[in-house]
C-alpha cells in the first residue's frame, strides 16, 4: 500500500486540484472529498496514472460540486469544527457533518431528541437531552437515517411498482425499516412484506434504487436465478454497475 500527493488540472473548469492517491486492495477506483476539503482517491495497485486522470475527467462535475458544498458548509457553520468534534456520517455516497448539542428548554431523560438537516451545507444537527451520551447520539443518528431511507425507498417504490401492479402483484402489505447487519433488504412474497436496512441512505441513490427493484423482483421469483436477474435487467439494464456501489 502506498500514498502519494498528486495534482491535476480539470479540463472543463481549469481548476487545479491536489489529491491524495492511495494504492491498496480495492476492486474499483473510489474518490472521497473529506470534510476538511481534502480529496482522497483509492485505486487498485495496477491502475495507471492515466486511468486515474480519466476518472477525474469523467467526474469533474461531481468533484466540483462536492468541493463547493464543503465551502458552503464552512460559510454556513463557521463554528462547526468546535461543535462537531470531527464527527461525520456517510450519506448518499458522500459524507455529512454531525453536530450534537443540548436540547433547548427543560430536558428530561424521557424526552425525545430532535434533528435538523441543513441539506445544502451537508450538516446534521442533533439536539439531545444529553449530547455527550453515546446512546443518545446513536439514537439521533438512527432516527435520521430511518427518515431519509424511508423517503428514498418510497420514492423508488412509487416509480417502479406500477410495472409490477400491471402483472397482478398487489402493493406490499408491510414495508418496514430496521438496522440490518449483513443485508440491504428482504422480501417475503408469501405475506407481501418488504424490509429495508434503515442505513440504506448511506449509499448512493442509484444503489438504493437497485435494492428496491431487486426486492420487488422477488415477488416474481423467490430466488436469484437467471430468470430473476432478467427481470432486474429489464428495469435497470445497468444493475451490475449499481450493485458495485454497495461494495464501496
Amino acid at each position: 500500500m502506498s500514498v502519494a500527493k498528486k495534482t491535476y488540472r480539470l479540463p472543463v473548469s481549469g481548476t487545479t486540484v491536489t489529491y491524495e492517491l492511495e494504492r491498496k486492495q480495492v476492486k474499483n477506483i473510489n474518490m472521497r472529498v473529506r470534510r476538511d476539503g481534502s480529496i482522497h482517491i483509492s485505486v487498485p495497485s495496477k491502475v495507471s496514472s492515466g486511468q486515474v486522470e480519466a476518472f477525474l475527467r469523467e467526474r469533474e462535475d461531481w468533484l466540483l460540486g462536492a468541493m463547493e458544498r464543503v465551502t458552503q458548509r464552512t460559510k454556513s457553520h463557521p463554528d462547526l469544527p468546535e461543535l462537531a468534534l470531527g464527527d461525520s456520517l456517510p450519506y448518499l455516497g458522500s459524507h455529512i457533518r454531525l453536530v450534537f448539542q443540548p436540547l433547548s428548554g427543560t430536558a428530561s431523560s424521557g424526552r425525545q431528541g430532535r434533528f435538523d438537516f441543513d441539506r445544502e451545507a451537508g450538516v446534521l444537527t442533533c439536539s439531545l437531552p444529553d449530547p455527550s451520551d453515546a446512546g443518545w447520539r446513536q439514537a439521533g443518528i438512527e432516527a435520521f437515517e430511518r427518515v431519509e431511507t424511508r423517503q428514498a425507498v418510497i420514492q423508488f417504490l412509487d416509480k417502479h411498482f406500477p410495472a409490477f401492479a400491471r402483472r397482478g402483484i398487489p402493493y406490499p402489505k408491510s414495508i418496514r425499516f430496521k438496522r440490518m447487519t449483513s443485508r440491504h433488504g428482504s422480501c417475503t412474497a408469501q405475506n407481501g412484506s418488504l424490509n429495508f436496512n434503515s442505513r440504506l441512505c448511506e449509499y448512493p441513490l442509484p444503489f438504493i434504487e437497485y435494492v428496491v427493484v431487486h426486492e420487488l423482483c422477488h415477488f416474481l421469483h423467490q430466488d436469484h436465478s437467471p430468470a430473476f436477474y432478467r427481470e432486474v435487467a429489464a428495469i435497470l439494464p445497468d444493475y451490475r454497475e449499481r450493485e458495485k456501489l454497495g461494495e464501496q
